[in-house]
């Protein structure tokens, strides 16, 4: 990949476009418009940043209940906003999940928006945490978009569970998620 970008560099300082590898590597999006929203909370660049503009193979900001209960790992033949999309594998088929938090919006209403779908299993669901109400969900098999908005009573929690967070799944229950977007519901 470095050489890919040196190569690129150097080919765009011959031509005159003199432009940084950085802007180079992310072209590949250039194709699509995107206006990041000033209320966006998800700004970290990640997989699941679609509506804040900045998408990229980042999967450290979701983490996992437990000792790693479930697999997380990147996902880009299967993607439904973007190019990248988080795959989530239960190992124990129990309550296990994996999460990203988002400080609250204080005294605001906010709008939760996530996109989903269940790859394995028909069990998986999903859960907002500190939040009233919780939005929580059933994951089907094809790609969905579920909004909710709720106001935080603390640092929301956005819980992805592959088996369900019954425990009724099983151990390889998967989930890939490629949106995840928090903002003031005023906005």
């Amino acid at each position: 990949m470095r050489k890919l970008i040196s190569i690129l560099f150097i080919f765009s300082c011959s031509i005159g476009m003199a432009q940084s590898p950085l802007v180079l590597a992310s072209m590949e999006q250039a194709d699509v418009a995107c206006t990041p929203h000033p209320d966006e909370q998800n700004t970290t660049a990640s997989v699941t940043s679609d509506e804040y503009c900045n998408e990229s193979s980042n999967i450290s900001n979701w983490l996992n209940s437990g000792a790693d209960a479930v697999t997380r790992s990147l996902e880009s033949s299967d993607t439904d906003t973007g190019l990248y999309a988080i795959k989530l594998v239960s190992d124990a088929g129990g309550t296990e999940f994996s999460y990203m938090s988002f400080p609250g919006i204080s005294g605001l209403t906010t709008q939760i928006k996530l996109r989903f779908k269940q790859t394995v299993g028909t069990n998986a669901s999903f859960l907002a945490v500190n939040t009233s109400p919780t939005g929580g969900t059933a994951i089907t098999d094809e790609w969905t978009e579920h909004t909710f908005e709720t106001t935080p009573t603390g640092t929301v929690l956005i819980r992805i569970y592959p088996a369900g967070a019954t425990g009724t799944g099983d151990p390889g229950d998967a989930v890939l998620v490629s949106l995840v977007s928090v903002k003031a519901a005023s906005s």
